[in-house]
Order: C-alpha cells, then structure tokens, then sequence
C-alpha cells in the first residue's frame, strides 16, 4: 500500500457518520510494514482532530516480527493485538509451520511480551479449527487460560485459499464442528 492510499483510506474511514470507528491493519504480516502502520496510526490522530471520533486501533499479527519499537507504539497510542493460537505446541506448530522455527514457541513468548507491554487485556487470540483441532478441545481451552486470555474466538475453516486446496486432509463436517464447539 503507498502512503497515498493509506492516507486517503484514513480519511474515507473519518468520514462515517459513527463516533467510534476501528482501524485495523491486516495483511500478509501487517509488522512487516511497519511504518505504514505508524504513519496510519500518526496520520488518523491528526485528522481526527477535526471530526473527534473515538478511534480504536488494531493489529492482525502472527507476531512473529514483534519487536520493542512496536511495543512502544502500541503502548502510547492503545493499540490493540489480534493473533493466532490453535492451541498446544503441537497442535499450533502442526496447524501454523513458520520457516526455521516454532510457531508456537514464538507466538506465546511475543503474547506474554505483548501483555506485560500492554496489558492483558489488549491482546486477543483466535484460532483455527483443523481437523486434528478436533481431537483437542480441552487441551485448546487450557492453553488459552494458561496464557491468560480472557477470550476465544473459536473459527471454522474457512473453504477457500490453502484450505480449499488442503480440504481432504485438514476438512470435516459442520456437524463434527459443532460437536467440538459445544465440547469446548
């Protein structure tokens, strides 16, 4: 995204009648870019000078990227985190393979970091039901409280991208679905 289109689809979101409205950075890895972040986030505080709407920021990150200097950010202007959890080591590194490393290992150390930076509060996890989710409904609850979120959002695979092409190895019914759901 330039700064242009940044800057124009910060003012086009300014322009909703709403006194609240959210700004959430998503992407490939939104950190990965992150001076189109800061310059999101700088540039909307400017302009909402004149219209003084309440504006709440967000991040969708895997936060494997994260770093002090994002911390920071996020810290003086209350952004919060949106990541991924899809439960134990093994279910998370199975589910969310990251190149040279452990997803999970990288995930929970940055929540802790991110929480402690920020507050427990302003970091929310989601995770992703694969077909060997479903085999693991207290272990996934567990490792939410284990890390002191206060929330889940429990997602079904979605039937498109890597998942349409993947369906009969990490697919299921919705009737499997919702027995999970109700187990967790």
């Amino acid at each position: 995204m330039s700064m242009e289109v940044l800057q124009k689809s910060v003012d086009l979101m300014l322009l909703n009648p709403a006194p609240a409205v959210t700004m959430e950075f998503q992407g490939g890895e939104p950190l990965l870019r992150f001076d189109l972040i800061k310059e999101g986030i700088l540039y909307a505080i400017e302009r909402n000078k004149m219209v003084g709407k309440t504006i709440t920021y967000v991040i969708c990150t895997n936060l494997t990227p994260l770093t002090d200097e994002h911390l920071g950010l996020f810290a003086d202007h209350n952004v919060q985190i949106s990541t991924s959890l899809d439960g134990p080591a093994h279910l998370h590194n199975k589910n969310r393979p990251i190149c040279g490393g452990d997803a999970y290992s990288t995930v929970t150390r940055n929540i802790r970091r991110a929480q402690d930076a920020l507050g427990a509060d302003a970091v929310s996890a989601l995770m992703t039901t694969s077909r060997e989710s479903l085999n693991y409904p207290k272990e996934i609850v567990d490792e939410y409280l284990a890390l002191g979120l206060s929330s889940m959002f429990v997602r079904e695979l979605n039937p498109y991208g890597y998942a349409a092409k993947a369906k009969q190895a990490v697919g299921y019914s919705t009737a499997e679905f919702i027995s999970f759901y109700k187990k967790m």
